[in-house]
């Protein structure tokens, strides 16, 4: 589905050498499905030639629609994908660019998520229930998610104790956020979505919970368009601190102030425009991307600053899956997908332990089932005010491609510092450096760490094909240890690493010498020798070791076989706080010297596992 009732649609006259990708036709009559609707054949949709790729109807302006509740789409929006159904349109844009030869666009880019396959984000909205089992869970495994609280002062649905508990809780810990779960149901029409209303619900809110307000996620379904656009733009020209709001997902819409008394929702009885079924997905739009609101009136078309996004609840575990898979075929094994998908899943505290809920267990296993499959997927695991930062970054960094991908300038024009970045080279590659050093945090051969940029500062990367020998870090960054910098000077053999922690992680450090002991120094404490680990499977130790090809150089990869320095990097208990390694090489001679010294510290081996 690329356009919408009411939306005009050109006719066109392929040229002879022309191809035809897609005839446009439209359904009409009975629309409950796409199997009973009425086709007519209107003639080419999308023509490709020499120079242009035309598509005959507005699909953008859908798109558009659909992403902002500018158009009702409940007629449509549940035929073939319902939780996928506007990615599935991005998805065969995609493809159109790719068609036309626009595939060079994809193989050197900035990553906002490094080398994550997507993002999971969490909010709970907790209402007046003071279960803390999400919120144990979280902390426990080092878990990033965003917490809507209510206002007290405003809404009816909890309590100043229970905030203030809520508060607390999530306060401890630097990687929970405590958020505003932003009211739209109170008034008529509500209060808190029109005019100045939201400002001033933000406002007041982070006065009374005493917290610095970042990011809101809607209570209730209310929508009025095009008040609540103009409210959020309100919001962000009058507080400057909020990165967002999570809105766009099911509507009880006031459209064009347009109230039908037949037409109701359970929360406030009052007629509306429409209601959003809810029964297969809440995600209306099914887009899975942040995305800013656009102003658009006959006078301006105009982004809003703030980021917003559509959002699931309460999933069990096939639709967990059906999100997170993002099909756009029916047949197994297409490709299909849609890359680097954020999925934003809300589940309510309060249902938690509800044994009305998964056969008695609540929503505990669908929360833990939702981290561990994300976890397994590769995503980066984010609470909304840092996924939203992480946006605004990436959005505001300059990024300049030359040298057919060999050179890649990256440029920070604002007042804060950015990192946690990095360049995707889908271009061979031997080496990668900075000016005389080479960057050395290189993940599957093929994502490179951008060092953090103050503001105001750039860097030059250079990929060269010849490689280089020396240490290397080939572990992605992961929910407790973000890779900021590293950097080895071949000159003096020193390696620079700079890290975000959380805990007490590891991090491996490969293509040492087996031969040489290292010093490493953290945050200028006094350093410690680290001698090569050198592990290898089971599998390979039980298996015919000849035949088996050694390692040609110091980062060449043998089979079975990981040679590193095993380093423990300590961080704060309950935030992420920066970390500077400097690693150095121990001379021969010296090197011999501690190798003894290390192995006559080291417990005598017992235990039956090699």
């Amino acid at each position: 589905m690329t356009g919408y009732s009411g939306h005009a649609a050109h006719r066109i006259e392929p040229g002879p050498a022309a191809r035809v990708l897609a005839d446009l036709v439209e359904l009409t009559g009975d629309l409950t499905a796409a199997g009973t609707a009425t086709v007519a054949t209107l003639g080419p949709g999308i023509v490709l030639s020499d120079r242009t790729a035309y598509v005959a109807n507005q699909v953008l302006e859908l798109i558009g629609g659909m992403l902002q509740a500018h158009l009702n789409v409940e007629a449509v929006r549940h035929w073939a994908n319902p939780t996928h159904w506007g990615d599935t349109l991005l998805f065969f844009l995609r493809r159109l660019m790719l068609e036309i030869g626009l595939e060079p666009l994809w193989r050197t880019r900035l990553r906002s998520f490094g080398s994550h396959d997507g993002v999971l984000s969490f909010r709970h909205d907790v209402h007046g229930m003071l279960d803390f089992s999400f919120l144990d869970y979280q902390v426990r495994n080092l878990i990033p998610a965003s917490y809507d609280i209510e206002d007290p002062a405003f809404s009816t649905n909890i309590s100043e104790a229970m905030a203030g508990q809520w508060v607390e809780r999530t306060t401890r810990d630097g990687f929970i956020e405590p958020a505003l779960h932003n009211d739209s149901s109170i008034g008529d029409p509500p209060e808190a979505i029109h005019g100045a209303g939201l400002f001033r619900h933000v406002s007041s809110a982070g006065r009374n919970l005493g917290i610095p307000i970042r990011t809101c996620g809607r209570h209730a379904g209310g929508h009025m368009h095009p008040e609540t656009i103009d409210a959020m733009d309100y919001l962000y020209a009058h507080d400057d601190t909020v990165l967002g709001l999570c809105t766009f997902c099911y509507y009880h819409m006031i459209e064009y102030g347009v109230r039908r008394p037949g037409v109701t929702s359970g929360i406030s009885g009052r007629p509306l425009s429409y209601v959003t079924d809810v029964q297969r997905t809440i995600s209306t739009q099914g887009i899975w991307f942040p995305f800013h609101p656009v102003v658009t009136t006959d006078a301006e078309w105009r982004p809003l600053r703030g980021w917003d996004r559509t959002h699931e609840y309460d999933a069990a575990y096939e639709l967990v899956e059906t999100i997170y898979g993002g099909h756009h075929s029916r047949s197994p094994g297409a490709d299909d997908r849609l890359e680097n998908g954020v999925y934003s899943f809300q589940y309510h505290p309060e249902l938690a332990r509800d044994p009305s809920l998964n056969a008695g267990k609540g929503t505990l296993d669908w929360v833990r089932y939702a981290i561990n499959l994300a976890e397994r997927r590769d995503f980066w695991i984010a609470s909304q005010r840092d996924l939203y930062q992480r946006m605004d970054d990436y959005q505001d960094l300059l990024f300049q491609v030359a040298d057919a991908g060999d050179t890649v300038t990256v440029a920070n024009p604002t007042g804060r510092r950015i990192g946690a970045m990095m360049v995707e080279q889908r271009r061979p590659f031997g080496s990668v450096w900075v000016g005389d050093e080479e960057l050395i945090h290189v993940v599957r051969d093929a994502f490179v760490t951008v060092p953090a940029l103050d503001p105001g500062a750039r860097v030059t990367l250079r990929f060269r094909a010849q490689g280089a020998e020396g240490p290397i870090v080939r572990q992605p960054s992961h929910k407790g240890l973000v890779v900021l910098d590293a950097r080895h000077d071949h000159a003096t053999g020193e390696t620079l690493l700079r890290v975000s922690v959380c805990r007490a992680q590891p991090l491996a450090v490969e293509g040492v010498d087996p031969e040489r002991v290292y010093s490493v120094c953290v945050d200028g404490e006094a350093p410690h020798h680290v001698a090569p680990r050198v592990v290898s499977t089971i599998r390979s130790l039980l298996g015919q070791a000849s035949g088996v090809p050694g390692a040609a150089g110091l980062r060449a990869r043998t089979p079975g076989t990981h040679r590193f320095l095993d380093l423990m990097i300590a961080g704060d208990e309950h935030r992420f706080v920066e970390r500077t390694i400097r690693i150095r090489p121990l001379p021969a001679d010296a090197s011999d010297a501690a190798r003894r010294a290390i192995l006559a510290a080291r417990p005598a081996r017992t235990g039956r596992v090699v």
